[in-house]
Formats: C-alpha cells, sequence, structure tokens
C-alpha cells in the first residue's frame, strides 16, 4: 500500500456491518492531517460527513471507537472495482458444480490453483 499524505485524494465506502442502511455512493475525501498510526480527512465537497473521524493507516478503516467501523477508504477507483469483481468472480466459482467438468479441466484448474 502507498504511504498516505496530506492532500491526497481517496475514495470512501460504507463497508462496515451496517452499511446496509447507509448511501452507496463514493465519497471523495482529501486526507487533511497524517500522524504515527491515524490519519484524518475531509469530504472534497466541504461536507461535514467525516468531520472528527479518524482512519487507521494500516488498514485505512474508519475508526469505531466502541462500535463497527462504517467506512473504509480506498487509494483509487480501479482498487474498488477490482474488490468487486473479485468478489463477483468468488461467488460464481464457489456456486459451480465440479462433478460434470472432465479430468483435464480439473487439472487446469488445480495448474492456476498451485501457481506461485
Amino acid at each position: 500500500m502507498e504511504k498516505i499524505k496530506v492532500g491526497q485524494t481517496l475514495y470512501a465506502k460504507a463497508e462496515g456491518p451496517n452499511s446496509g442502511r447507509m448511501s452507496k455512493e463514493l465519497a471523495e475525501v482529501v486526507v487533511q492531517a497524517v500522524g504515527k498510526k491515524w490519519f484524518t480527512v475531509k469530504r472534497a465537497d466541504g461536507s461535514w460527513q467525516f468531520y472528527r473521524s479518524r482512519f487507521s493507516l494500516e488498514t485505512l478503516w474508519q475508526d469505531g471507537g466502541n462500535y463497527s467501523p462504517e467506512w473504509r477508504l480506498y487509494t483509487s477507483l480501479q482498487e474498488i472495482e477490482d474488490k468487486q469483481r473479485r468478489a463477483v468472480l468468488v461467488s460464481k466459482i464457489e456456486g459451480q458444480s465440479f462433478s460434470t467438468l472432465s479430468i483435464d479441466q480439473l487439472e487446469r484448474i488445480d495448474a492456476i490453483i498451485n501457481e506461485k
């Protein structure tokens, strides 16, 4: 992960356990201050949504205090798209019935899984 810097643009996505009740829109944020473990952001549009919120430099998750975090930050829109695409592909693979595949197909899948 790249180092977080003041002025850097990040993208906030609601992903916490209560994110179902939150907006599905991404929020563009700008890094305001960076400490040793935490950093703060403000929305690029100037709203107060993340006022007094801090985020972990290690995980990019919002500090939920005594509650579960609601927001996770991403360094690019591509990172979010890749994560969503990966979830769709994993779901398709997990739902697949492998009993109908040939030995050759199963060996190719095994070779891909065992690539390093």
